[in-house]
């Protein structure tokens, strides 16, 4: 089978699936779908309440098609030409997406009479020559609107099948646009933009605190810009950060100095993002870090290993699967005494030296740059940008030196929404939001339970108080265990006078008990036991 023939197969089938629903339900309106490394998926608004003897109708359908043999044919129209198709065939919210798209041409598949907005290559074949079912509906929120996913598996053969469906998790729990609203983290302002909750404030805050910690052992100036808009189509909204600090390592008088380190997190633009269709994985504004390190030829190598190493810790201390991508530029590999081809062939050598597998790709918007990008999976199998380092010897920063650019996290909303994906809100422990929740009994004493808070606090640790005395035990447990609260206290008057609490864990039905301080330590040194990962 050839590289990439399952995608382009799983995308095809998504293309199929949605042929298959106005076949057999002409008013349905269809919105977006997409084949992935781990499945296909079409969401649909469906003038009724879907039930679930419709999936193996759709799925009998898809088969129907596939066995017709109609032609799968691309076709490249004009943005104002596939909208007007768009329309004729009553499908109004793809019309004017596509009516709104800024570029020359776009692709249209054509199966028989069907056709739909397509953004990634399709089998252009009759036969699918691959085995495939239908495994799963549920609604989903995007904007405004109630849609319904539906989700089918497809491999190679039905071995393959048979194989994946044994292990393949439920996706109706892990699409973060439900999951953010259900564990309060975000709040939806408009189309694109999110607001901070006080729970994914603090995940946030956990973060830049290690970001800060990290840069400050690394000795790296801190410094704070204002937030600024792209200044113009296809420039990098972090390019003003790059001027401001290239400005200050001027001014510094710092350029004679083998290397100059300086960094910041701001809040960047993002007018090209799409966020109706991809909720916090593409917002128009967030909260981005990048530092820049202006290094001299001599200590370009190291640095590079140095940035490398730092920018895959995130992805390895939350667990993610991450992919490595070398992108150069348009002139850098043609021309071997460029310096694009000098940037590539050097961050091409750091993979080497590091012992990371990669993909080259070349992007023409790169220019004279190389960019080594570390792509995260979401649950349905979609990768996104995550940390990245690039490195740029332009005639912009100064003969002799190199300007390195990294960014641990990139966007921190999407690394958080990523997050509750692949974990569906259970956090590590350094880094959860409420580490531990204190239940106060009925008899409790509140001088008891006033000084446990301010130790505490001394402590650095994150938690919160359930005074509801009035609620059942048995529910404040509940509730408290449906949030993942690592840790919920008991404090009641036999606690008291006996100067120690009682708990319980989410793996633990059973109350334990500990002395108070042994407590205290015991979730200091688990904080300190996660962050010191990041140093191995």
């Amino acid at each position: 089978m050839k590289p990439g023939h399952l995608n382009r197969a799983r995308q095809t089938a998504a293309e199929v699936l949605a042929a298959a629903a106005l076949e057999l339900f002409p008013d349905t309106l269809l919105f977006q779908g997409e084949g992935t490394d781990k499945l296909f998926f079409y969401d649909f608004a469906f003038p009724f309440l879907f039930q679930p003897e419709f999936l193996p109708q759709l799925e009998e359908r898809m088969r129907q098609i596939f066995k017709r043999g109609d032609p799968i044919k691309i076709l490249e129209m004009v943005p104002g030409n596939a909208a007007a198709l768009l329309n004729h065939m009553s499908q109004p919210v793809l019309a004017e997406r596509v009516r709104d798209l800024d570029c020359a041409l776009v692709s249209m598949v054509q199966i028989g009479r069907f056709a739909d907005w397509c953004e990634k290559p399709l089998l252009e074949e009759e036969d699918l020559s691959c085995a495939f079912k239908l495994i799963e509906f549920f609604p989903i929120t995007i904007g405004e609107a109630t849609l319904v996913r539906v989700i089918g598996i497809l491999e190679k053969d039905k071995e393959s099948l048979k194989k994946t469906l044994k292990s393949i998790p439920s996706f109706a729990r892990s699409n973060h646009l439900q999951l953010v609203e259900e564990l309060r983290l975000f709040m939806r302002l408009e189309e694109g933009l999110w607001a901070w909750l006080p729970k994914a404030d603090a995940v946030r805050q956990a973060l830049v605190q290690w970001w800060h910690e990290e840069h400050m052992k690394q000795n790296f100036l801190l410094m704070t810009t204002p937030p600024c808009l792209p200044g113009s189509e296809g420039e990098e909204g972090g390019l003003h950060l790059f001027l401001a600090h290239r400005a200050c390592w001027q001014k510094d008088n710092c350029s004679t100095c083998a290397r100059y380190k300086i960094a910041e997190i701001s809040y960047l633009s993002n007018p090209h993002s799409r966020p109706l269709k991809n909720g916090l994985f593409d917002t128009m504004g967030s909260i981005f870090d990048r530092a820049h390190l202006f290094v001299n030829d001599e200590e370009l190598f190291q640095e590079c290993i140095s940035s490398l190493q730092f920018i895959i810790k995130i992805p390895k201390i939350l667990g993610f699967e991450f992919q490595v991508i070398l992108y150069t530029g348009n002139v850098g590999i043609q021309k071997k005494d460029s310096k694009g081809a000098k940037g590539y062939r050097l961050l091409r050598d750091v993979l080497k030296r590091v012992g990371l597998e990669h993909l080259t790709v070349q992007d023409p918007m790169l220019g004279t740059r190389s960019r080594i990008q570390l792509g995260m999976a979401d649950s349905l199998g979609r990768w996104w940008d995550g940390p990245f380092m690039e490195i740029d010897s332009s005639e912009e920063i100064k003969s002799g030196f190199s300007c390195i650019t990294r960014s641990a996290f990139n966007s921190l909303e999407r690394l958080v929404a990523l997050c509750v994906e692949k974990d569906r809100g259970r956090w590590p422990f350094w880094l959860s939001p409420e580490q531990l929740r204190i239940i106060v009994l009925p008899n409790g004493n509140e001088e008891y339970v006033q000084a446990i808070q301010q130790k505490l606090k001394k402590a650095g640790i994150r938690f919160t108080i359930d005074d509801r005395k009035a609620d059942p035990l048995k529910t404040r447990l509940h509730y408290a265990l449906g949030d993942h609260v690592p840790f919920v206290v008991l404090i009641g008057e036999r606690e008291k006078q006996s100067h120690c609490i009682s708990y319980r864990t989410p793996d633990s039905p059973n109350d334990e008990k500990m002395g108070l301080e042994e407590f205290i330590n015991m979730i200091i040194e688990l904080n300190r036991s996660d962050d010191s990962e990041f140093e191995n």
